[in-house]
């Protein structure tokens, strides 16, 4: 018989007996999962439960065995997020009684939400009749073959959703299909230059990857503020930065820079941009009018004046001479006039002359064709025909509809093409790491001859524009000019303005040059009044009298700025004769220390400590505030007074007043030997050893001791082999240590792991047996998962 095998249980043979004598069927909706409580259990046709169940799973998919008509297949898909525990029995449910039990190779099902933990079992039942059972299949789950989902259907995973994998054996997401109809010309289109599409309410929103031209307005608006755009996206989300456009007007001569987030609905930035030679505020190269009106005359053949300031359009009418030629209709159907014109431009005689008939041959009258099918040489093609053929086809010097943008971020001047303009997704310093730009290149000619290569560069992190150049055979971009807004700063030197961009001192006086500003000689000392109110007044502040603010009054402060090692000395004091202090500062390091209070007649505290060579002498009492009063003599001995009592200290310690003197021979009243203690002693020693014993001085002890804790101590040794599961976390909580002994092997599929509290002391998958042994604290958890274990001991 095989390892592992099922078994109909009592229960399952009597209602199998029963649905087949009263032709009713046998509900069997689940498949029961279980650990074994740690090891494989013996299928038995006495069990009513499994060992111990941790999962019950809907059945999936039944079928009668191919060869064996009383044998039922029973399939059931446990979720691949279910798991977390091992299979080790297994068992039908039929109307909520288990009517087989059978074993299972160990197996450790996890829980993975990205689906590559699912489990399928398939169960195999004798059941006697086939016809008595009605099974209840979860329709929530899908079943079909591995072979047929091999055959019929690609992994999710192995759909590539980016246009940079190599890859002929995966497919290509329909997403990254759908960029490429989107963002790529089709063949017959022509990508030479970029044809101009009108959207009078253009937004940045509409904006699709590359460079393309557009008819519309100014703002966006639907108004007669016509503009031509050319926009700039070189790059197909929000990482790129901005999307950018360069805006010409149609109505008026003006350029401008247009720039958006790459979602937004509308020019969030727009700059207009200056020209070489425009000058706002000096005097104009051209104007609406002259500031003095002006007469134009004509004399000669043809006489008349009129008065001219360029606000309008003049008109004048002229009287001409009379040439002579009378005045009639000289030209038919084919005939023209020959004219003679003399040298001032009058005519002074007309012939009729026949138009003879055009041939390829010659010049003359054609015949118009209408249409686009008549083969004849000696006709010509209406007008109309060529604005059909002209609107209709695309040769190739026209403007395509756009042209790509290609992204190369270390850009060279060396990989432009030769006599083309093109449009790049670079980096500012061609480096890769550097700010994004939209370059548009220009390289007019195909050798050095033709000049340098030049570049618009488009900033896309920020506001910026820029003109690049470069000799034609240089590796980099040698020359990078920022191109300045109407309203940008600029480098170079204003002729005037109205303030400093930043405020200058002088003197230690803000000035900006938004007013007038008093400057006082520092050199002085400014005593005619407060110099000023502040918080602190630094040490290098200008000498003079200043009131210091804090909390609730002011005080003043007298400063005084000098040089050297000492710089400055300041004094303060506080109303009412409440003190006076001082500070100096030291080289330019400034006020080290806090100020420090002048002690005067009225009295003051001293904090440090105080030197007299003279006399001390007091009319009242010499107090101390502290817990004794000592009176020191330099050799070190001194005289100490405190609460309890009084004495003297020597270099060699305390010196006791003698008995002969009439004390005890110290200063508290001890003596200073005994035979023994007036009052015994218990000497106890707890922990993990303890004892106890009274001690009055009168003789030695001896501290009789037992351990009160420890491996062995009050323990013995237990077989918990057929208790202990493996993969189950046990707790010592038996108030010791615990000794563990334990021999075990792992396999291909378990690995031997021993865990204490978290730490992992052993993790292999050898199947060789190992024994360990360690001890375990007090309250440490412990866990050993094998794949077979043969002994555990414990001792506790």
């Amino acid at each position: 018989m095989s390892d592992y095998y099922n078994v109909t249980t009592n229960n399952g043979d009597a209602a199998i007996t029963a649905a087949i004598a009263n032709n009713t069927k046998l509900n069997i909706t689940h498949v029961a999962f279980g650990d074994g409580n740690g090891a494989v259990p013996t299928p038995s046709k006495t069990r009513t439960t499994l060992v111990r169940e941790v999962h019950r799973q809907a059945i999936t998919k039944y079928s009668i065995h191919p060869t064996v008509s009383n044998w039922l297949i029973v399939e059931a898909i446990i979720p691949s997020d279910v798991g977390g525990f091992w299979i080790r029995e297994i068992g039908l449910i039929a109307d909520g009684v288990l009517i087989s039990h059978g074993s299972h190779a160990p197996f450790f099902k996890v829980a993975e939400t990205n689906g590559v933990s699912e489990f399928r079992l398939k169960y195999t039942i004798n059941i006697q009749d086939g016809g008595v059972v009605d099974l209840a299949l979860d329709e929530s789950l899908i079943y079909a073959t591995q072979a047929w989902v091999d055959d019929n259907y690609v992994p999710r995973n192995e759909i590539v959703n980016d246009l940079v994998t190599d890859d002929s054996e995966k497919p290509l997401s329909a997403a990254q299909g759908k960029i490429l109809n989107d963002q790529k010309l089709n063949k017959s289109e022509n990508a030479i230059g970029i044809k101009s599409i009108e959207n009078r309410i253009l937004k940045p929103s509409e904006i699709s990857l590359g460079v393309q031209a557009y008819f519309a307005t100014l703002n966006s608006d639907n108004s007669t503020f016509y503009c031509d755009f050319l926009s700039l996206n070189g790059w197909h989300e929000a990482s790129g930065g901005l999307k950018n456009a360069l805006v010409l007007s149609k109505t008026g001569q003006s350029l401008h820079h247009y720039q958006a987030e790459y979602a937004s609905q509308t020019w969030t930035i727009k700059k207009q941009i200056a020209y070489t030679d425009s000058n706002i505020t000096g005097n104009a190269a051209s104007a609406s009018k002259l500031q003095s009106s002006r007469t134009i005359s004509f004399t000669g053949a043809a006489t008349g004046s009129f008065s001219f300031d360029g606000s309008t359009n003049p008109s004048c009418v002229l009287t001409l001479a009379n040439s002579g030629v009378a005045a009639n209709t000289y030209a038919s159907t084919i005939q023209i006039p020959s004219i003679t014109v003399n040298a001032k431009g009058l005519i002074t005689s007309i012939s009729q002359q026949t138009i003879r008939s055009a041939t390829t041959a010659q010049t003359g009258v054609v015949q118009l064709v209408d249409d686009l099918t008549t083969n004849d040489a000696s006709k010509a093609l209406t007008a109309a025909q060529g604005k059909k053929l002209q609107d209709s086809k695309l040769d190739a010097t026209s403007n395509a509809v756009g042209t790509v943008m290609k992204d190369d971020r270390t850009l060279l001047p060396t990989e432009l093409a030769a006599n083309s303009l093109q449009a790049w997704f670079g980096t500012y310093n061609s480096d890769t790491t550097s700010a994004f730009c939209d370059f548009i290149t220009l390289n007019g000619w195909n050798d050095g001859t033709g000049g340098r290569k030049n570049a618009i560069v488009f900033n896309k992190a920020a506001e910026g524009l820029y003109h690049f150049q470069s000799g034609y055979d240089d590796t980099s971009w040698t020359v990078k000019k920022q191109i300045a807004y109407t309203d940008s700063n600029i480098t170079g030197n204003s002729a005037s303005a109205s303030k400093l961009q930043t405020p200058r001192r002088i003197n230690n006086v803000q000035f900006d040059g938004t007013s007038d500003i008093t400057i006082f000689d520092s050199t002085k000392f400014k005593a005619d009044g407060a110099t000023s109110s502040v918080n602190d007044v630094a040490w290098n502040a200008i000498s003079g009298v200043y009131s210091k603010l804090s909390a609730g009054d002011s005080r003043t402060v007298v400063h005084f700025l000098g040089s050297g090692s000492s710089p400055a000395l300041q004094f303060l004091t506080t109303y009412k004769n409440g003190g006076l202090w001082y500070r100096s500062a030291r080289d330019f390091a400034g006020f080290e220390e806090p100020f420090e209070r002048i002690i005067t007649e009225k009295g003051g505290s001293i904090q440090g400590d105080l030197s007299i060579t003279g006399n001390i002498s007091s009319n009242g009492f010499v107090l101390l505030n502290g817990p004794e009063a000592q009176f020191r003599h330099q050799s070190g001995n001194y005289l100490f007074i405190n609460g309890g009592g009084w004495g003297v200290y020597s270099n060699n310690g305390m010196v006791p007043l003698s008995v002969a003197g009439g004390g005890t021979g110290n200063s508290d009243g001890r003596a200073p030997s005994a035979e023994r203690l007036a009052y015994s002693r218990n000497i106890s020693i707890s922990g993990a050893v303890s004892g106890n014993a009274n001690f009055d001085g009168s003789g030695n002890i001896n501290i009789s001791t037992s351990l009160q804790a420890g491996i062995g101590v009050n323990q013995s040794f237990n077989d918990l082999t057929a208790s202990r599961v493996s993969g189950v976390v046990y707790t010592n909580n038996t108030g010791k240590p615990i000794f563990l002994i334990v021999t075990a092997a792992g396999s291909n599929n378990t690995a031997l792991v021993h865990t204490v509290d978290g730490y992992q002391l052993i993790n292999t998958n050898e199947s060789a047996m190992r024994t360990l042994s360690y001890p375990v604290p007090n309250g440490f958890s412990y866990m050993i998962t094998a794949a077979t274990i043969n002994k555990w001991i414990e001792i506790r």
